[in-house]
């Protein structure tokens, strides 16, 4: 009977170490500067590139975090970017404009990948339109999914890239869904 109650206590012990320890550990990324939120399975680098552009000089700000590929799991590149564009060239209010600039965006990531649009759907984000792509590229054997979001003339975008074998990846689908504005 002692024996019993030391092994019910015993496991009762290990069921509440394990309920409150998780394996997947996320590191939530915040920009004050840029104003959003993001989740990553691991701490993201930061990366600035200049863009010539007609308008001038703009920053590309990137925070990228790549998975290390595994016998079982291929490599997954989670990556979100920061544009702030003048105000007089590109802004959101601008219904028409918007429409030619998401265009121009997803357009410009299947020419830059060499890939094939599959699926394009309009999407919100707290009130604000935005558009979900899935580019297939290097003959179907892998993909980009991304969001893209223009709010008033700053550029928000949140992409994954992997191996299609890897699409039911439940990481990627985290890490789209976490991305938040903040004030």
């Amino acid at each position: 009977m002692k024996k019993t109650i030391h092994s019910l206590c015993f496991a009762l012990f290990l069921l509440g170490v394990f309920a409150f320890t998780t394996s997947d550990e996320w590191y939530l990324y915040e920009s004050k500067t840029y104003s959003f939120k993001v989740e990553y399975p691991g701490k993201p680098t930061e990366k600035v590139k200049v863009l010539n552009t007609a308008e001038g000089d703009i920053n590309l700000n990137l925070f990228e975090y790549v998975t290390e590929k595994t016998e079982t799991e291929s490599a997954v590149a989670y990556i979100a970017s920061f544009i702030e564009y003048p105000i007089q060239s590109v802004n959101s209010d601008d219904k028409e404009k918007l429409k030619q600039f998401y265009r121009k965006m997803v357009d410009g990531v299947v020419t830059k990948v060499s890939g094939k649009l599959m699926k394009e759907t309009i999407i919100t984000l707290e009130g604000f339109e935005g558009v979900e792509a899935r580019i297939e590229m290097k003959e179907g054997l892998e993909f980009v999914k991304l969001r893209v979001y223009l709010i008033h003339n700053k550029m928000y975008m949140v992409e994954t890239v992997t191996e299609t074998k890897n699409e039911t990846n439940k990481s990627i689908n985290r890490f789209m869904n976490s991305f938040r504005l903040i004030k």
